[in-house]
């Protein structure tokens, strides 16, 4: 049908206020991410359609087990791949980090440990360098195999201040600030601050190694994380988790922190947390998430579900975009009138 026939041509349908918005916001600045699941025996097909029904510009691509790579030659996965880029969108593929239950255990040493010793068996250390050499390994593997235009790094961090006294990591610790032979609880007590300084640099070089394992593959591939919002201003969090966006803002090369702002949080919070955003990751652009963004589910389960919007800050001007499967509800659609009033540009498909 005629609508069809426009949508395959990359025509578009716009409302009168869509097409203001088209004018005064420059369209190459206006991106949209979906995050899909491949699934195997998933057809390209599949993750096309979810891609032109959401207007994507990237789709971060999960794979259900690429610890091995995959296979060499034509693959189902290497031909989705190229049919969504074929079409003009960016492919992400989303990688693990330390948050890595199957590194885990194929690496027990690797594992953090806590302050009573117990090793975990969902994150690994970024401090080990078996595990440092095996994701860098991975990475580049990744790329060169399917060829992807980005990386994106997930479960950065560590899950509390508890984690990691790992002996891998204790020697590093020593190695850089010669606090050696302390225990746990007294290098919370004594040496806090270098202690948790250190830990989020140790997270930023992890990161930047990966960048660098990637675009030995593939130069001009894209560098992107998933981060908590609220380790852009709570310094408790950057302490607990070690995502520092001032460390990891000079690494990367877009930043994707999730954030549903229609859960009872009021405008100006938001405003002012794209504004923090900013300052803290200095000039990496921010691809804020306007609902969770994880792995799971098929791609358009994930394509209905996760609705992202896009602040880039250019001077004191800052972009939020709204998926078109995201029809505003009657609260959603005052935050994005509330925004606007704030001197924020909105862009929003009815």
């Amino acid at each position: 049908d005629f609508i069809a026939h426009v949508k395959s041509k990359g025509g578009r349908f716009l409302s009168l206020d869509g097409y203001i918005d088209s004018l005064i916001i420059p369209p190459a600045k206006r991106r949209v991410a979906i995050w899909a699941e491949f699934e195997v025996g998933m057809a390209a097909d599949t993750l096309l359609s979810a891609v032109r029904e959401s207007s994507a510009t990237d789709l971060i691509l999960s794979l259900p087990d690429h610890r091995g790579g995959v296979q060499a030659g034509p693959t189902g996965t290497l031909a989705a791949v190229r049919a969504v880029q074929t079409n003009g969108v960016l492919v992400h593929l989303a990688v693990p980090v330390l948050r890595n239950p199957e590194l885990s255990a194929d690496l027990p040493a690797g594992a953090m440990v806590d302050m009573r010793g117990v090793a975990s068996a969902e994150w690994v250390s970024p401090s080990h360098p078996e595990v440092r050499r095996r994701l860098a390994e991975q990475t580049g593997r990744l790329v060169d195999q399917l060829g992807v235009d980005g990386i994106h790094l997930y479960g950065l961090g560590y899950p509390d201040l508890a984690w990691d006294f790992s002996p891998a990591a204790l020697q590093r610790f020593a190695a850089a600030t010669s606090v050696s032979g302390v225990k746990p609880e007294d290098i919370l007590l004594d040496h806090y601050l270098a202690w948790t300084q250190w830990r989020s640099a140790e997270v930023a070089r992890l990161v930047a190694e990966l960048g660098d394992a990637a675009r030995s593959a593939k130069e001009e591939v894209v560098l992107s994380l998933s981060l908590l919002p609220e380790a852009a201003f709570d310094y408790r969090l950057v302490d607990t988790t070690g995502q520092d966006y001032r460390k990891l803002g000079r690494v990367a090369d877009l930043i994707v922190p999730s954030i549903s702002p229609f859960m009872g949080q009021d405008t100006s919070s938001i405003a002012r947390l794209m504004l923090v955003m900013r300052t803290q990751a200095g000039s990496a652009p921010i691809l804020l998430g306007m609902a969770p963004l994880q792995p799971g589910g098929t791609a358009v389960q994930t394509a209905t579900l996760l609705s992202l919007g896009e602040v880039l800050a250019s001077g004191s001007t800052s972009v939020a975009r709204v998926a078109p499967w995201a029809r505003p509800t009657r609260s959603e659609g005052h935050w994005l009138r509330a925004l606007s009033r704030q001197g924020t540009a909105v862009a929003a498909t009815p």
